[in-house]
């Protein structure tokens, strides 16, 4: 198995990464635990999450199989999961604000039998809720130790809280964040960094 660092922080993970958006759809969990097992029998111990998952199917059941699988093992995975999609019918159940990104963590944390994810994520950017409120929350969640990873400069944050192809998608709001922070280089060094990402599945 090949190693890299992820992004800008210190972490090593490998290359590979287990998408479990199919777990408890697709994939029952009988499926899915043995697709965990062969994973980390090739090396491939970087497993990657999120609340809404699976896909098409009752949101938070991949991170409940996960969680289960995960007992007696949490010192084996580096463990990820996202925030951010609908987990309920209200406006407050979903998106990049700060009620909902604590409840999120809350949530995820509980179904997954732990007390803390390594890499916390938005799964979809959440134009209603100023960036400053998303990623404030974000830090704060990993300064409670709920999440692991921790920005090293300030300037960092935004390369740990979305992923290369969401900044991408979203220039008009960064253009704006860097006018109204006055920081003319987050969008520069979310560019250099992007690409040294671990590839990430959905």
């Amino acid at each position: 198995m090949q190693y890299t660092t992820f992004g800008a922080t210190g972490l090593t993970v490998p290359r590979l990464c287990l998408g479990t958006a199919t777990f408890g759809h697709q994939a029952d969990e009988t499926v899915a635990q043995k697709i965990m097992d062969t994973a980390v029998e090739a090396g491939v111990t970087f497993f990657d999450s999120a609340d809404i998952y699976p896909m098409g199917g009752e949101g938070g059941r991949a991170e409940e199989i996960v969680g289960r699988w995960l007992q007696g093992k949490r010192d084996q995975i580096i463990l990820a999961t996202k925030a951010g999609g609908p987990m309920g019918p209200a406006r407050r159940q979903r998106g990049g604000s700060r009620k909902h990104l604590l409840d999120a963590i809350d949530g995820s944390l509980h179904r997954l039998g732990t007390d803390y994810v390594d890499i916390y994520q938005l799964h979809f950017d959440d134009p209603d809720t100023p960036l400053d409120e998303t990623l404030a929350t974000l830090d704060a969640i990993v300064t409670a130790g709920r999440a692991r990873w921790r920005p090293q400069h300030p300037d960092d944050v935004e390369v740990a809280s979305f992923p290369a192809h969401i900044a991408a998608g979203m220039p008009g709001r960064l253009q704006l964040h860097r006018q109204t922070t006055g920081s003319d280089h987050q969008a520069d060094r979310r560019t250099q960094h992007g690409p040294r990402r671990a590839p990430r599945a959905a």
